[in-house]
This record gives structure tokens, C-alpha cells and sequence, in this order.
């Protein structure tokens, strides 16, 4: 395809050879191509084609010249060449410039025609037309134009942007501008334009009248740039054609060209005006089409929320028959209320639990009617608060009587909702839970945890809880605050004789009879066992916890009936006093459980306030404790031994083991340093384990060492006596020494057989059968009956040395001692007597006929590490003639 440049310069110099042999006169319209071709190259390709469009200005002035005659224009050839030249090439650019400016321009005011458009670009040509007029008359000074030379310019410049807008937008458009128009009616149309124009050159006049119906075919059947655009190039393709009309008629011309404007313009203005009514039409039926749509749309809503409702109609009917089905059958009493209170609705469980059917309670006032009257009024505070201030839920808790009279603890939820059937009426939901159980489970748990099962004290946990209260408002407000500590003599006695029962039903009497000597505000806890604690809230200081520890003291010292006897029960009583004894409640109970042991070790059945040096006492006890356990782990401890004379012939018949402690701050200690406190803290049977090893060992070395027999006697407590594991120790101990039992000798005190007599004395049975010989310590000193005395398996008495302190002097003791001589005689008994201090006291027991004897008059108490040279030197008989001692000799 050839490029627009050589197109248009084809173009121009077709136009301009053509312009050679046409008559004069008929060179202006011509122009019209070369202004149309121009403006639509400028239009499509912009201004790089103004060279171009230059060349071909210049090609078609010179042909106008060479037309006209060069010798016509004289001088002023080459300015009218210019200014042809220039009006050729300036007037496309106008042209194109104001089309490119209108167009848009026009889009956006949204005017339906372009006729406004197409005139003022017209009419700007038609004024370049004039410049180009007045051009050559100010070069010509006696000019040849007329009024037809203006209409032909006109027409040749003025008519091009008619044909190229439409062109223009016909070539842009990318749809079909006669879509209502057939292919046939174009191909008719355009033979009919041909034919009429053909006509037109052979008879101008005649033929000019039947392009009106022509135009009006266009205007009608075509769209408006379409019909602008085919008549335009008919206008033009007649402007060009025609040949001159009569040459004496110098307006013929004139008239055929504003005829032919009539007619375009006539043509363009009923185009513009079916494009502007087929505009609204189409307008009005897109309007009407989219306002059926929304209308179509709106009545799918309609039916779409029709729809919705009634499905939400069957929904909710469903959900309300559901929803009602299940509050119906459901576990829980359900209760809607108004505002006085008054039932509207209640389900099954309701009217079971109150035993009225639901036609019988709609009105019926629920608090009053339903509630027990100690509860009416939370129950209607609660429900009205619900109402009043728009909280919308609320719980309540309370006690119901049932249809069956049982007294029931309910917990109810009470919510706000608004009824749709009541017209938007405030109504209340009342929802109850049976927890009965639930309250009754936690009472007992709260019990079990704050209480004692078997008697209903407090328990520690409780009591240490009330007591640091106590203390806190006794320090506030200035009062005292006593503590009480006490447990009942020897229970363990009454446990194992008469059985746990028993011991049971005695803690529950106590504990009755405490509660009677107390008041409301007091606590009574039991700490364990058999051990109770009291506080005594705001008491009147010493003399106030005097007088409530007497009335305790002998309320418990009633008879007590049990199962088959009566029994007399004693307590100890300790009692401290806050602030004066301490504010800390650790320490209270501390100061009252020493205070209370102070009781029992005076005696029991006591009562004992707490005194400082009862706790430097208890503080001194618990360090020899601790010293005590390591003592035993360090081996602190040993073993003296003190001979044993027969006076009949002074000898060494044997020797009694006693224990010493070798204290690392303290020095050698007795046992009347530390042996209580072994005992209390239950070192004691580890302590005896070792001693009673010690001296068997210590006893079989003896025997090495003598060459007669030597028995050893070794100390038994109360507890070790009684303890299940003395007796197969000491069978286990011989057996693996391989010592003669007749050689041991175990001594054990009056006081500590009368304590519990019946295990003592099957204690001392066991011991003689293993074959070891068996005597009484201290005899005298306890309450010991000469029955009981008889059927104890004892082989020796040892005489206290308490009981011969005044001997001779004394007629009392002597009298004793004489006694005691005349019972252990008549019971075939040998009788020892130990601490033997002077020659005097020596005299008067050989006197009566007494062989055994100890004490410091003979020997002290030797290490067991020295007994060997002990024994060597009495054998020697050294001890005789270098000490002060009596000579001493093996027997």
C-alpha cells in the first residue's frame, strides 16, 4: 500500500494537470480534495505531514497560476503563489486542529448532534476563505472577483471538514452505523447519487431539484455522520463536474451553489434532528428497559423476602414448638413471671415441684405463694432488681418446701426478656436448680476440713485460723486473749484395756463436758489423739483463765459411765495467757502444750500457767536431746561399774553397771542429767540396746579376768522393761556371747513396776525364764504391796539410799530400814543396800546381820577400761594397804 505522503502528492498533481485544461472560472472548487486530503492526513498522522501538505499547496497555487496566466499577475505572481501556498497549508492544520479540539469536545458535553461542531468549523474555514480572498485584492488593485469566486472558495475549503469529520469517525467507529439499513438500499442509494450527478453535468438546472429527495433518503434512512458524509462528497463531486451555467448570468452560479447548501443543510438539519429523536428514543427505552429491570429486580426481592418470611414464619413456628417442647419437658422448674411477680407459664418439673398444675397457678403471686417467708424478701428484691435496673441476670440462692414438705436449697437464675405476645411487655425467666445435694456434700467436705469427725471440735486447721483472729482483735482492742492446753491422764491405759470404743465415747463426753464450761464465743479444738486446745476470746486476764480451767478441770474429774464400770478420769492443764506470754499464735500453743507437760510431770490432774523458765526448761530438754542423738551417733557415751562387797568376809561379789555420758562442753554426766529426757524423746530403748550389749560384753571380759564368777547388774526403766523387744534382745545377746544368765542381774525400780503392774510383772516372768536373776532398785520408795511383791520373780531387794541417809542417828529411818530388813527376810529375799558413806553406817549393817552392800565407803565407780588393774591390784591386795578403803579381796 502506497504511503499517505505519496498519496497525497499523487493526489495534488492529478488535481493540478487536471486544473490545466479546465476553462477558467471552475479552479477554486476543485481545491476541496487537497483541503479534505490534507486535514485528514494532519487528522490521522499528526503534523510531521505539514511538508507534505506544503509540496502539495505549492503544486496546486502554480497550477491555479499556470491556469490564469502567469502575465495576468505581473509582479505579483510569487506573493500570490505564496499566498496560495500558504492558505493551502495552513488551513488543513486549522482544520485538523479545531475537528481534533471538537470532537472531544462535544463527547463531553453529551450533545446528541455534531451540527454545532460541523458549522464553527465551517465557519472558521469560511474565514480563512476571506483572508485568502482579501489577500488577492491587496495584490490585485483591480480585482476580477465576485460573489461566486468567494462561494466556490468557500465550498473548496469550507466543505472539507464536512466530509472528513464524518469519514473520521466513520473509519473509527468499530460498529455498524446503518444497522437498519440493507446493502441493497446502499448499493440503490448510491447508483441513484451517480445517475442524478451524471445528469447533472448535461442539465444543471433541471437536474438539481431531484437531489432534495435524495438528500432526504440520506437523512432519514442513514445515521447522521454517514448522511453528513455521502452528501458532502455529492456537493463537492457537483461543485467540481458541473461545467459554468449561462456565462451572461455572472449569478447563475451563485444560485446553484446556495441551492445546493439549501439542500445539504436542509439534508443535515432533518439528520440531526431524527439522530437527536432516535437518541431519546433509544435513551427513553434504555430507561424504560432498565427501570423493568429494577422493577423485575425489586419484584424478585419482594418474592425473595416473601419467600424468607414465610420460611422463617414455618421456622420460628417449629423453633417455638421445639423450644417450647423442650422447656416442657425439661429437668429443671422454669418459671416466667410479670412484674408483680404473678405466673404466666411454668413447665412440668414446676408442677412437680410444688404440686400445683399449671391452670391452677396462672396468676398466682410466686414469692409469696412458693417461697418460705424467710426468703420472700431476697427473692423479691432480686426479681425486681432484674426489672429495675436492666441487668439481665441475676442469682439468687434460697430454700423452697416441696410438694412432699421436704425442705429444698435452690439456686435460681433469673433473666430479663421481652415477650412479643405480651406487646413488648418486660417479663422475667425464672430457670431453678435443685442443689440440695450439692450444698449437703460441700457442708460435710467444709466439715471434714475445719472439724473433728469423731467429736466435732475444731480441728487445727480451724482452731490456728480462729486463734490468729483472736489475737489480732485482742491487740486491737485491747483485751486478753488465753489458750488452753490439756489431755486426758494415762488415755493410752484406757485404749488398750477397754478398747478404742470406749476411748471413742470417753473423747466424746470430754468434749461435751468442756462445751458446757465454755462460752459461744470460746473454741475448743482437738489437736490429736487424746490432746484438746481451748481459746478463750476476751477473758479477764490470769484470774478469768484460772476460773475456766478449775470448772474444766472438775467437770472432766465426774465419773464417767462406760460399758460395764465407771471410770474416773484425770486431765493436766496447761494455760498461757496473750499478750503477757506472747502474741504469735505458734508461740501460745508452744508456752500452753510446755505448761501442760510441766502439769503432768507435778503430778497430774493439775493446772499449770506457763513461767518463763518452764520454757528455758523445755529449751534446756530439747538440747540435751539433740546432744543426745549425737552422742549416740558419736559414741559419747560409757560405762562405769561400782563394786559390789559381801561384809561377811569382804569381798568382791560383783559389780552394778552405770551409765555415764562424756558431754563434749559439759564434762561426765549421771544419768540424772539426761535419763528423763531419753525417755520422754524415745531415745531410751535405742540407748538401752546399747547398754544392755555393752555390759554383756563388758561381763563375758570379767569373767576372763576373774577367777571366780563376777555378776554384773544393769539398770532397766519402766519402758524398757515393758518394751516386746527387751526379752528377745537379751536372749539373742546371751546366745551370742555365750555368757551364764546367772551372771546378768537386772535391777528395776519399785515406782516403775507399781506403774503399770500387770506388764511389769509378765515382763520380769520372761526375763526369769531366760535364767538371769532379777532385783528390785529403790525398795521402799514406791507403793508396792506385799502381794504383788510376793508373786514377782524377783531375787534381790535393793535398799534406796534415801532410806538410810539418818542411819544410825536417825530413829525414823532406822526404824524403815528395820522394816524393810524384817520383809525381805520373811520372803527368803537377800537384801542389798547401796550408798554406804561412812564407817558408822558400815558398823550398824554388819550389826544386823546385812552382807550386801555398795557405796563410796568401799569403792567408787570405776571406768571400764580400769577394771582390769582394778582387779589385779585387789587381787594383789594393794587397795587394802595403800587406801583409806577397808581391804577389799576377790571372793
Amino acid at each position: 500500500m502506497p504511503s499517505p505522503h505519496l498519496m497525497l502528492t499523487l493526489v495534488a498533481l492529478v488535481i493540478s494537470v487536471a486544473l490545466l485544461y479546465l476553462p477558467s472560472g471552475q479552479e477554486e472548487p476543485r481545491l476541496w480534495l487537497i483541503s479534505a486530503v490534507a486535514s485528514y492526513l494532519i487528522l490521522r498522522h499528526g503534523t510531521r505531514m505539514l511538508p507534505w501538505v506544503a509540496l502539495s499547496g505549492l503544486a496546486a497555487s502554480g497550477s491555479l497560476m499556470s491556469a490564469s496566466g502567469w502575465a495576468m499577475a505581473g509582479f505579483a505572481a510569487p506573493l500570490i503563489l505564496f499566498t496560495g501556498t500558504a492558505c493551502l497549508t495552513l488551513m488543513p492544520l486549522v482544520i485538523a486542529r479545531g475537528l481534533r479540539y471538537a470532537e472531544p469536545h462535544a463527547q463531553r458535553s453529551g450533545k446528541a448532534s455534531l451540527l454545532g461542531t460541523l458549522l464553527s468549523v465551517s465557519a472558521g474555514a469560511a474565514a480563512s476563505t476571506a483572508v485568502w480572498t482579501l489577500g488577492d485584492l491587496i495584490l490585485h488593485p483591480a480585482p476580477s472577483f465576485d460573489v461566486a469566486t468567494l462561494t466556490y472558495r468557500f465550498f473548496a475549503l469550507g466543505l472539507a471538514p464536512l466530509v472528513i469529520l464524518p469519514l473520521y469517525q466513520l473509519n473509527r467507529s468499530k460498529r455498524s452505523h446503518a444497522a437498519s439499513v440493507t446493502q441493497a438500499e446502499r448499493i440503490g442509494w448510491l447508483g441513484a447519487a451517480v445517475f442524478l450527478a451524471s445528469l447533472a453535468i448535461t442539465e444543471s438546472s433541471q437536474v438539481l431539484l431531484l437531489l432534495l429527495p435524495l438528500f432526504l433518503w440520506s437523512a432519514l434512512r442513514m445515521e447522521l455522520i454517514l448522511s453528513v458524509a455521502l452528501n458532502g462528497l455529492t456537493v463537492l463531486a457537483l461543485l467540481t463536474l458541473i461545467p459554468p451555467l449561462e456565462m451572461g448570468n455572472p449569478h447563475a452560479d451563485w444560485v446553484m451553489q446556495a441551492q445546493l447548501a439549501v439542500y445539504f443543510i436542509s439534508a443535515l438539519f432533518l439528520g440531526t434532528t431524527i439522530a437527536d429523536r432516535r437518541k431519546i428514543e433509544t435513551r427513553l427505552e434504555d430507561r424504560v428497559l432498565q427501570r423493568t429491570q429494577d422493577l423485575q429486580q425489586i419484584n424478585q426481592e419482594l418474592q425473595d423476602e416473601v419467600f424468607i418470611r414465610k420460611q422463617a414464619e414455618k421456622s420460628l413456628l417449629a423453633s417455638s414448638r421445639k423450644y417450647r417442647s423442650l422447656i416442657d419437658t425439661a429437668g429443671s422448674p422454669i418459671v416466667i413471671l410479670d412484674r408483680d411477680f404473678s405466673v404466666r407459664q411454668w413447665n412440668r418439673a414446676a408442677s412437680d415441684l410444688f404440686g400445683q398444675k399449671r391452670d391452677d397457678i396462672q396468676g398466682k403471686d410466686f414469692v409469696h405463694t412458693f417461697m418460705l417467708r424467710s426468703f420472700q424478701e431476697e427473692t423479691a428484691w432480686k426479681i425486681q432488681k432484674v426489672f429495675e435496673t436492666g441487668q439481665t441476670l441475676e442469682n439468687l440462692e434460697n430454700e423452697i418446701s416441696d410438694a412432699q414438705g421436704r425442705n429444698l436449697v435452690m439456686l435460681w437464675n433469673v433473666a430479663r426478656f421481652v415477650n412479643p405476645g405480651t406487646e413488648g411487655d418486660m417479663q422475667v425467666i425464672v430457670v431453678g436448680q435443685n442443689i440440695t445435694s450439692i450444698r449437703e456434700t460441700q457442708n460435710q467436705l467444709h466439715f471434714l476440713a475445719h472439724y473433728d469427725v469423731l467429736t466435732g471440735a475444731a480441728n487445727r486447721r480451724l482452731f490456728e485460723d480462729r486463734g490468729r483472729q483472736s489475737l489480732k482483735q485482742g491487740y486491737r482492742n485491747g483485751h486478753d486473749v488465753g489458750l488452753i492446753g490439756l489431755d486426758v491422764d494415762h488415755f493410752k491405759r484406757i485404749n488398750d484395756t477397754l478398747g478404742h470404743d470406749v476411748g471413742d465415747e470417753l473423747l466424746k463426753v470430754l468434749f461435751s463436758r468442756m462445751k458446757d464450761c465454755l462460752r459461744e464465743e470460746d473454741t475448743i479444738a482437738r489437736l490429736g489423739g487424746d490432746e484438746f486446745a481451748i481459746l478463750l476470746n476476751k477473758v479477764n486476764g490470769r484470774d478469768g483463765c484460772l476460773k475456766v480451767a478449775e470448772n474444766l478441770l472438775k467437770s472432766i474429774t465426774r465419773p464417767v459411765q462406760v460399758p460395764g464400770q465407771q471410770l474416773i478420769i484425770t486431765t493436766s492443764i496447761g494455760v498461757t495467757l496473750a499478750p503477757q506470754d506472747g502474741t504469735d499464735y505458734g508461740v501460745l500453743l508452744k508456752n500452753a502444750d510446755m505448761a501442760m507437760y510441766r502439769a503432768k510431770k507435778n503430778g497430774r490432774n493439775t493446772i499449770q500457767f506457763y513461767e518463763p523458765e518452764i520454757g528455758e526448761e523445755m529449751a534446756h530438754q530439747l538440747n540435751i536431746e539433740q546432744a543426745l542423738r549425737q552422742g549416740l551417733e558419736q559414741n559419747e557415751f560409757i560405762l562405769y561399774f561400782q563394786p559390789q562387797i559381801d561384809l561377811e568376809d569382804n569381798r568382791v561379789i560383783g559389780f552394778e553397771a552405770l551409765l555415764r555420758w562424756h558431754h563434749p562442753q559439759k564434762g561426765l554426766l549421771t544419768p540424772a542429767h539426761f535419763l528423763d529426757i531419753a525417755e520422754q524423746s524415745g531415745l531410751l530403748p535405742t540407748l538401752g540396746v546399747w547398754i544392755i550389749d555393752s555390759v554383756f560384753e563388758q561381763a563375758r571380759k570379767l569373767q576372763l579376768l576373774s577367777a571366780t564368777p563376777l555378776r554384773v547388774s544393769v539398770n532397766l526403766s519402766g519402758r524398757e522393761l515393758r518394751h516386746p523387744s527387751l526379752v528377745p534382745h537379751v536372749k539373742d545377746t546371751l546366745q551370742r556371747t555365750g555368757l551364764d544368765p546367772q551372771l546378768i542381774s537386772f535391777e528395776v525400780s519399785e515406782p516403775a513396776i507399781v506403774s503399770n503392774i500387770d506388764d511389769s510383772l509378765r515382763a520380769l516372768n520372761q526375763l526369769k525364764a531366760l535364767g538371769v536373776s532379777l532385783t528390785i532398785d529403790s525398795f521402799g520408795s514406791g507403793l508396792t504391796s506385799l502381794s504383788h511383791l510376793a508373786t514377782m520373780p524377783v531375787d534381790m531387794l535393793k535398799v534406796h539410799h534415801s532410806l538410810i541417809g539418818g542411819i544410825p542417828d536417825e530413829s525414823y529411818d532406822t526404824a524403815i530400814f528395820n522394816t524393810l530388813v524384817a520383809i525381805a527376810q520373811g520372803m527368803g529375799l537377800r537384801l542389798v543396800v547401796e550408798g554406804v558413806e561412812t564407817e558408822a553406817q558400815e558398823n550398824y549393817f554388819r550389826s544386823k546381820g546385812i552382807r550386801y552392800v555398795q557405796g563410796h565407803r568401799f569403792a567408787a565407780p570405776i571406768p571400764a577400761e580400769h577394771l582390769p588393774r582394778f582387779l589385779g591390784q585387789l587381787s594383789n591386795g594393794e587397795i587394802g594397804r595403800n587406801q583409806t578403803q577397808m581391804g577389799l579381796q576377790l571372793q
